[in-house]
């Protein structure tokens, strides 16, 4: 994803000082938002070399925060668990701070209480796992400001052995998905709302997106240009941990001809489907099946899964302008 044209972008505006901690500018809206009050709080990974910038940019903002944890990446230790304990988010506790420090930003004391007391994850103690307590996943989507309507969806479908929240979306979407209610990219710097939206249309979601619309025009019109592009453009979606933006077109229902792809996060760079992507330039999904093609020959196959945890279910999307 092109993120050296964000600092070009924000070079007169304080949230420059952003991309300084957070080279890749991942969240940047939901920060801006926080700082000016349209969301009420976020939670941010901050490594132990930008503390003190991150300090330093908590009290120019204004901003109140907490750190939860401190976290490390032992993946040997994290591999040696049963995959299925875990969603998007992984980590090792840590006694120091010697990783991440998990972090809790807001605008004032009692929204950052609010997210404090719902905001934990899943815990792993030796023999014992401690599941997150379903009206915790609730209360903390609600503290960090997401539509009411969302949050009632997310209940029903939040169970990554049996749904997939985005399909769910996408078979809950009745009219053209518009790009105001996009959520496939929450987690980069392009995008305008920072949740699983309940549909692709839907009007609580659309509202959020273009307050923030509002406040990031403040800041740069190109930088909400670019946004607005991404949000746009063809996006392959298998699950929350597999996701693909083209450059490219949707030359039929279930096919896409594509110049370039990249890895959405949390999807990683060495994602088989990902490096099966990036040799091709068109790709059809049929039921299941992923066909990528070169030249107008097929390349290989990839063949989701929706009998595991992390259910795939593949579904090729364009959000429109209109909705």
């Amino acid at each position: 994803m092109n993120t050296a044209s964000l600092s070009k972008h924000l070079v007169n505006s304080p949230f420059s000082k952003y991309l300084e901690i957070f080279p890749n500018g991942g969240q940047l809206p939901s920060f801006i938002a926080t700082v000016k009050g349209l969301k009420s709080a976020t939670d941010l990974w901050v490594q132990k070399p930008k503390w003190k910038s991150f300090c330093e940019l908590a009290q120019y903002f204004g901003l109140y925060y907490y750190v939860d944890a401190y976290f490390y990446q032992d993946m040997g230790k994290l591999n040696s668990l049963p995959q299925e304990l875990f969603t998007k988010t992984k980590a090792v506790f840590s006694k120091e701070f010697s990783g991440e420090a998990h972090v809790f930003i807001a605008k004032s004391q009692d929204a950052l209480t609010n997210a404090i007391a719902s905001g934990w994850y899943p815990l792993v103690v030796g023999q014992r796992v401690i599941e997150k307590h379903l009206p915790d996943h609730y209360t903390f989507g609600k503290a960090l400001g997401y539509p009411q309507c969302c949050l009632d969806f997310f209940q029903k479908r939040n169970h990554w052995n049996f749904y997939n929240n985005y399909y769910e979306t996408y078979r809950h979407t009745i009219n053209k998905p518009t790009y105001l209610s996009n959520g496939l990219l929450r987690h980069t710097p392009f995008s305008l709302i920072p949740h699983i939206p309940c549909s692709f249309n839907c009007e609580a979601s659309i509202e959020y997106a273009q307050k923030n619309r509002l406040l990031i025009n403040e800041e740069n019109p190109e930088y909400l240009e670019e946004i607005e592009y991404h949000l746009q453009t063809p996006i392959l979606c298998l699950s929350e941990l597999k996701i693909y933006r083209f450059e490219g077109n949707i030359v039929a229902e279930n096919v896409v001809n594509y110049q370039s792809v990249e890895a959405i996060s949390p999807t990683s760079q060495n994602d088989l489907l990902y490096q099966i992507l990036v040799k091709g330039d068109a790709c059809m999904v049929e039921g299941n099946i992923i066909r990528v093609y070169r030249d107008n020959s097929q390349i290989s196959a990839y063949f989701a899964r929706g009998d595991k945890h992390e259910v795939e279910i593949p579904f090729l999307i364009i959000f429109f302008k209109d909705t």
